[in-house]
């Protein structure tokens, strides 16, 4: 027995070695990520050449000039002779600048002979010559970089242009005065498939790193407090046998256990209610949520959509549709239909953290059911540490109801697996699943696709106590249960759709936005491919074009992993508002200390499956954090617990107690005191101006609203209802001409302008 657990160990030991030098090898890789730049000048035009695409503008008179570097930090710059860090240094930096003219002339290595100052321009004497090329190198480019400038000679203007890896865009601009100036002309960029490859990658073995350092630091403090005297539960027995001493320590008893899952689900409560009601002031902030409550109010007068409103461009909102005479929402009816109850109540906005409440108790028996009764608390206390869940769930956003259904899916399914009343619990997840189908369809699949399935196959077909013939039998009555109670929301949702646009088939969604749908090509996601920055009434704003000479825009693997990239940074942190580099560690720390059981990989499979789902579609979706992952936020914290667990099992309970509890500090000290105020007049939307406006108007009223960008109308469109019936009416300031055709559809209501640098209505 001994040999064999020697023999055990020394497997993981060569194991975990193994895997961590391929894993520094492959990190070794990622920084070698480089993107080629090529600026041609000729005849008073310059070219920039990034990837597949161009940029051309006018740039007279750059003969017998300056070529030069605008440095933004000394950490962005890396001279060309070789230090000993160079390479393993994680930042952006410039490779080889070098400049060939028409003659064969040839400058290189111009780094070398200048003096770099950051926050400063460097430059280089240009030779007379009309015609010439710029060359660089751009290694790991995200974040700040340098930009290339080209001035005339004896001009303190001229022209700059720069590349933004993490805005996905290569813009020119002019150079006026020492500094850059407004924007003439830029395409999108996305940085090739094996470079955006490599940055992933980057920051997804970064955080097995943070695992390794979290290791480390807790087994300094195990160690220290051996030193000092502590006893830590690390003797040589326990590790032989540690099961006993976790059911020694971790079984709380049942009244502690209500007690904690009381004090969990009241703090959720309360800080997710004060988000809704103080700092997001009970109304919505972004174009997802203006629709569903339209929706919500649709449902809640019992009708599907409400009547084509005059003049339909006046009241046009993003993701809201006038087809056929009707006016609805393109989402799903099901977050719709429970949001409806809030507004038959009046208080929409208590629906979400309501929702939080339940799907953090039912996180809690998940957590029970998978693993053991502290495992669930422990998840439900992480749930309460996280930023993300708690903005979200104080948000009127989907992703509450989402993950409501996933949880009760998970709960439901998991007991029907367990108890012998599995045709009872399985008809309970497949409602839970159809709802879920109702209500984001996408994650009805992720979660069919991976926790159902896994779970089924690791619980009912693998287990051998029994006959393959009798595990089939008995497999038959909770997969039928599942799919005969998911089908009736199936049917619905179909029909829903059918009576909306007069065919079953027909998503909303795509009869205004053909192109917002899953997939990769030109035609998925938006179609310009080029865009200039113009300024209106004081605010920059981004005009999009389409130029016939750049490839299409469209949407492709590359720009999949780009969107992947941005959201795992996004979760990173705001998954708990800790330090990036060991947000996620510690859910790598079952599998790196070989205590992974088979329900790990099931929660670390659905994990990754919501992540390469996500790949195929066109948009990043961060709002609120990365929202596209928040259905997995259950294998997140439990996967978390699971870490926690794991360390206090192998290097004893003070010293996993004692790093974690530092790490909470410092997130309450450094993260808390400014992220929550972040949230107020979130995406531009306050509802300080609507308030004035009511207070301002005669009622009834119709307030016309100058609208920039989506925002300017849609902090005034949650003012609407559906049926246009309300005390006031808002709608967009399309001229006079459309103004007074409105009017007359309105003749018993006092018109206004609203004028936004006043704050005021005029009459």
């Amino acid at each position: 027995m001994l040999t064999r657990l020697k023999i055990s160990r020394h497997s993981l030991a060569f194991s975990f070695w193994l895997i961590t030098a391929v894993l520094l090898l492959l990190y070794l890789w990622t920084l070698t990520e480089t993107v080629s730049l090529e600026i041609q000048v000729q005849d008073g035009q310059c070219t920039a050449f990034l990837g597949e695409r161009s940029s051309e503008i006018a740039c007279p008179d750059l003969a017998g000039g300056e070529v030069g570097v605008y440095l933004t930090s000394t950490s962005i710059v890396e001279k060309l002779q070789t230090r000993p860090l160079d390479f393993f240094a994680p930042g952006a930096a410039w490779g080889n600048i070098t400049m060939e003219a028409e003659e064969g002339d040839n400058v290189a290595k111009v780094f070398e002979e200048l003096s770099i100052v950051p926050g400063a321009v460097t430059t280089w004497p240009v030779l007379d010559s009309k015609v010439y090329t710029i060359q660089a190198r751009i290694k790991r480019p995200d974040g700040e970089q340098a930009d290339i400038l080209l001035i005339p000679s004896g001009s303190d203007g001229g022209w700059i242009f720069q590349v933004d890896s993490e805005n996905r865009q290569a813009v020119w601009r002019h150079w006026q005065n020492g500094q850059e100036a407004d924007v003439i002309s830029g395409v999108p960029y996305q940085k090739p498939f094996t470079a955006q490859l490599q940055s992933l990658l980057r920051l997804i073995i970064g955080t097995f790193f943070g695992a390794l350092f979290i290791i480390f630091i807790v087994a300094i403090v195990q160690r220290a407090g051996r030193l000092a005297g502590q006893h830590v539960s690390s003797s040589a027995s326990q590790r032989l046998n540690p099961s006993s001493r976790s059911l020694a320590v971790h079984t709380p008893n049942h009244a502690a256990i209500l007690l904690f899952t009381f004090i969990i689900l009241l703090s959720i409560f309360a800080v997710t209610l004060w988000i809704a009601v103080d700092l997001l002031e009970r109304i919505p902030h972004v174009q997802d949520s203006i629709t569903y409550l339209f929706q919500a109010q649709t449902l809640a007068r019992g009708a599907l959509w409400a009547p084509e409103p005059p003049l339909p461009e006046a009241f046009a909102q993003e993701f809201l549709t006038v087809w056929d005479g009707k006016w609805f929402g393109q989402y799903p009816p099901g977050y719709p239909a429970v949001l409806a109850i809030g507004v038959l109540t009046g208080a929409p906005w208590l629906v979400n953290p309501l929702l939080a409440v339940l799907s953090t108790a039912l996180l809690i028996k998940l957590g029970m059911l998978l693993y053991r009764r502290s495992t669930g608390l422990l998840a439900g206390g992480l749930a309460l540490l996280s930023p993300f869940f708690i903005f979200l769930s104080g948000s009127l956003m989907i992703h509450a109801a989402e993950l409501f259904w996933v949880a009760l899916t998970m709960v439901a399914w998991t007991l029907a697996l367990k108890s012998p009343y599995r045709t009872r619990w399985a008809i309970l997840a497949g409602a839970a699943l159809g709802m879920l189908f109702l209500t984001r369809q996408i994650t009805a699949v992720i979660t069919g696709f991976s926790f159902i399935s896994l779970m089924f196959v690791f619980e009912i077909l693998l287990p051998r106590n029994t006959s393959l013939q009798q595990r089939w039998r008995e497999a038959i009555r909770p997969a039928a249960g599942l799919v005969l109670a998911a089908l009736p929301f199936v049917i619905l949702l179909l029909g829903y759709q059918a009576v909306l646009t007069g065919s079953p088939w027909q998503d909303p969604r795509l009869l205004s936005r053909p192109f917002d749908s899953p997939g990769f090509g030109p035609q998925i996601g938006e179609s310009e491919n080029a865009f200039k920055l113009q300024v209106k009434e004081g605010e920059t704003i981004k005009v999009w074009y389409t130029d016939p000479q750049q490839p299409p825009r469209g949407h492709s693997p590359a720009r999949g992993l780009y969107n992947t990239e941005r959201n795992l940074e996004s979760l990173t942190r705001e998954l708990f508002g800790w330090h990036p580099l060991i947000a996620l560690a510690f859910c790598w720390i079952p599998f790196l200390l070989g205590k992974s059981q088979k329900r790990d990989w099931v929660l670390l499979a659905m994990l990754l499956v919501v992540v390469a789902a996500y790949i195929a579609y066109w948009t990043t979706g961060i709002m609120y954090g990365p929202r596209y992952y928040f259905a997995a936020l259950p294998a997140l914290l439990l996967l978390t617990a699971r870490g926690l667990q794991t360390l206090r099992d192998r290097f004893g309970t003070t010293a996993m107690v004692t790093v974690f509890t530092i790490m909470v500090g410092l997130t309450f000290f450094f993260y808390w005191p400014t992220a929550p105020s972040s949230l107020r007049g979130y995406n531009f939307i306050s509802g300080e101006e609507k308030a004035l406006v009511e207070e301002q108007v005669e009622k009834p009223a119709l307030v016309f609203i100058p609208v920039i960008d989506w925002w300017d109308y849609g902090r005034f469109f949650s003012g609407n209802t559906p049926w246009l019936d309300g005390p006031i009416i808002y709608a967009r300031d399309l001229g006079e001409e459309n103004n007074k055709s409105l009017q007359k559809a309105f003749p018993e209501r006092a018109a206004y302008l609203w004028q936004p640098d006043s704050n005021n209505v005029k009459p």
